[in-house]
């Protein structure tokens, strides 16, 4: 397999590929010393580009990377096409099988600036990237759970058509075990405008295809999360409030006497009864 670094350069294109010759297995240059690093991997046999961006690579050079891998395509045309190797768990046997091979010689070559069209061109033609509003929202779901979760980090939101979602976890009773189940619930609507995440610890995963955003991923690193809050204030336990009580005696205290009247309002009353009881003889 040919392997190829991504870098970074002052004079459009503003980037290029060069060859890596040095190393004897592909695991030694991304895994190793590739951390900050975009590198192309090109399978001559099975036709497959694999795009490998570091986890401390930026943003910018991860952009770079797809589309020196586009150009990469084109030069090499006979139905290569184009993946992620970051969209494989470092433990799947797909993954270490491609990183385990040796970096040998093949027909790709470099792509330099002569392999770009005129920058007027370009500015004429701009590589258009929409959000998009799918309607197979369950499709793309399907997606986002077949990647793996970056290492030390969770998912917080993703947005999805305008929509932002969160991950719920659940306990369900199956016959013989009792299983933790993510479920994605719908918040709402983004707002017209703009939304502002203000967090330093957000990092950002995008699904694109066909040029367009499927979904955006939000992520917070474990060590972000906040401790939950501890109690410092003292707590005094008092016996009467942690023993098991007779509840008649909590009916008791519900009980309410019977009213208190003065001793003219006690004559009225009497004198009232009087007149009543009279009134119903002489009837």
């Amino acid at each position: 397999m040919q392997v190829f670094e991504v870098h970074e350069i002052d004079q459009y294109p503003y980037m290029e590929t060069r060859e890596v010759l040095e190393g004897l297995y592909i695991k030694d240059v991304i895994m190793e010393k590739g951390k900050e690093k975009v590198f192309l991997i090109v399978d001559h046999i099975m036709k497959r580009i694999w795009i490998w961006n570091g986890p401390g690579s930026s943003i910018k050079l991860q952009v770079f990377g797809a589309l020196l891998a586009n150009r990469l395509r084109n030069q090499l045309k006979l139905f290569y096409r184009v993946y992620f190797l970051n969209t494989l768990s470092e433990k799947d046997p797909k993954f270490l099988e491609i990183i385990n091979n040796k970096i040998g010689k093949g027909r790709a070559r470099d792509i330099k600036k002569e392999d770009f069209g005129d920058l007027d061109q370009l500015r004429m033609n701009p590589p258009y990237l929409t959000i998009f509003k799918s309607s197979n929202m369950q499709k793309i779901v399907q997606q986002l759970q077949e990647l793996p979760i970056p290492e030390n980090m969770i998912r917080t939101f993703i947005i999805m058509g305008g929509a932002i979602h969160s991950e719920e976890e659940i306990f369900k009773n199956f016959v013989k075990e009792e299983k933790l189940i993510k479920k994605l619930e719908k918040l709402g609507r983004l707002n017209n405008g703009f939304t502002f995440f203000d967090d330093q610890n957000y990092s950002t995963r995008i699904l694109i295809k066909n040029n367009k955003i499927e979904a955006i991923e939000l992520f917070i690193k474990k060590e972000g999360i906040p401790p939950p809050l501890e109690l410092e204030i003292p707590i005094n336990k008092e016996e009467k409030f942690s023993k098991e009580q007779d509840f008649n005696s909590l009916l008791e205290a519900f009980h309410m006497p019977p009213p208190e009247f003065t001793v003219e309002e006690q004559e009225r009353m009497e004198l009232f009864n009087k007149i009543k009881s009279s009134k119903k003889e002489n009837e």
